[in-house]
């Protein structure tokens, strides 16, 4: 991506080690010049595009086009006025600073973008709950969580609720349950939004240790409700508590990369927790067993975890947004950061993938991605793809519910019976769908997944028929991945 007229020409990067990457690439960056710096982005689609929502501190705020995730592509920018967090409810953006003001900005025209009010108080975090349509400003200085009706009035919201916080700094709502991070106090409050404007207090985690800073909610598919917390200090760890009962909160364990480094922010989306970790960049955790989540993706553009002199631990990945088809990594404080990862913000393709694939032509092992993954209940833009295969060449993807077994194989099953030495199947073959590669050697299968959808694990795998093979079965393979459907 190019936009030397909004941001300026780039500044040459020192040759640094490689990035430390697992199950994900980089597909854009989208490069911010000093002395602006890029904190709390957030993304909202229309029907047919996704958009990124690029904070520029004191510059303001551009709308990035990134529907074509590896071609980011800067629509318009909205100066004179500073922003370090924004959200989105419908076509309305909510841009903010601790002193305030939080400005209001109609987006039904991406190109566009209208400034259309300005709501008095500021805050440090901010959180929007779209289902019942409240704007959440989380006041760090004022000592006060508010709430606002963005329903009723997305341009100038009601206030409809408050709630006095000792040093408040970010919350997660969860329906009319609203878990709120003292920051200083150490405590997660659960809060009780149902009768507003009567907040109640009807739970406390005693986290201890650090800043609580902030985190989120992952429900699993059984109704337990499992807290996640990030302490934002040295060794911040991200905690887990079962939270099913508020009023008695259980601690199940913690996890944790470099010590000498600290977590800042948390997302969960389907089964997997998106975790910004300052220097040691974006952890990707599957969460399916809570007592011991797994680490299946990373994308750390700071290997050797170089600190800013100025910002120290606070140095690198601030905010991960991974609700469209990438996932948008900003970066506030990242002069030290990798070659070719300027200040601003990456995008990040990430899939699950476990084993290993067989190559084709010229040595090259075709690679397993999703489209607006995971499979979710409800998620109708789910869909698989395939890369780096040989054009035009027919390819096969096989889903199954096994990992394990199929038919009277053991898997995986080692295809050198048959002449593909070198390639296994890893996915029980229990479906197996046809397409056929595009001269750039890609294809992409959508399965859409209706609401209701029982949950469970499905493993695929991409073959492909690549005459350049170098097996008698002239077949090349991708890895498997495994498909959390909750």
């Amino acid at each position: 991506m190019r936009t030397p007229l909004l941001f300026g020409a780039l500044l040459a990067s020192p040759v640094a080690a490689q990035p430390v990457v697992l199950n994900t690439q980089l597909t854009d960056t989208v490069a911010i010049s000093a002395p602006q710096w890029s904190s709390g982005n957030w993304g909202y689609r229309t029907a047919t595009n996704r958009y990124l929502l690029q904070t520029l501190g004191a510059g303001g705020i551009a709308i990035v086009d990134t529907t074509d995730t590896s071609n980011a592509t800067v629509l318009a920018l909205l100066s004179g006025f500073s922003v370090k967090e924004v959200k989105v409810y419908g076509i309305h953006a909510y841009a903010t600073t601790d002193s305030g003001p939080t400005r209001v900005i109609d987006l039904s025209v991406p190109s566009a973008p209208i400034l259309v009010n300005s709501i008095p108080q500021g805050a440090h975090t901010l959180q929007v709950d779209v289902a019942n349509g409240r704007l959440y400003l989380n006041r760090a200085a004022q000592n006060e969580l508010r709430i606002l009706d963005v329903a009723a009035d997305p341009a100038n919201p009601p206030l409809i609720g408050a709630y006095g916080l000792p040093d408040i700094h970010d919350c997660a709502p969860e329906g009319n349950t609203v878990y709120a991070w003292g920051g200083g106090d150490g405590s997660c409050h659960i809060l009780d939004v149902s009768a507003l404007p009567a907040v109640t207090e009807i739970g406390l985690v005693d986290v201890a240790g650090g800043y609580l800073h902030s985190g989120d909610l992952y429900v699993r598919p059984n109704g337990q409700k499992i807290l996640l917390s990030c302490n934002e200090s040295v060794g911040g760890h991200l905690r887990f508590w079962d939270v099913s009962i508020p009023s008695m909160p259980v601690f199940l364990t913690e996890w944790s990369t470099d010590p000498s480094l600290s977590i800042h922010n948390v997302y969960v989306k389907g089964a997997y927790a998106y975790v910004s970790y300052y220097a040691d960049g974006l952890r990707i955790l599957d969460l399916t067993d809570p007592f011991l989540p797994q680490v299946v993706g990373i994308h750390d553009p700071n290997p050797t975890q170089a600190l800013d002199p100025t910002w120290g631990i606070f140095t690198d990945a601030w905010d991960p947004f991974p609700y469209h088809d990438a996932v948008y990594v900003d970066t506030m404080f990242d002069n030290l950061a990798g070659q070719g990862y300027p200040q601003g913000a990456y995008l990040v393709d990430f899939f699950p993938a476990s084993g290993t694939g067989c190559p084709g032509a010229g040595g090259v092992v075709p690679e397993i991605w999703w489209s607006f993954g995971p499979p979710s209940p409800g998620n109708p833009d789910f869909a698989l793809r395939l890369e780096e295969a040989a054009p035009n060449a027919p390819a096969f993807l096989v889903l199954g519910s096994s990992s394990t077994i199929w038919g009277g194989f053991s898997l995986p099953l080692d295809l050198s019976i048959f002449g593909a030495a070198g390639c296994s199947l890893r996915a029980s073959a229990d479906f197996v769908l046809a397409a056929t590669t595009s001269a750039s050697g890609k294809a992409s299968t959508a399965i859409p997944v209706p609401p209701g959808t029982s949950a469970g694990v499905l493993w695929c795998q991409w073959a492909v028929a690549d005459p350049g093979a170098p097996n008698a079965l002239h077949l090349s393979m991708t890895k498997a991945g495994k498909l959390v459907v909750e």
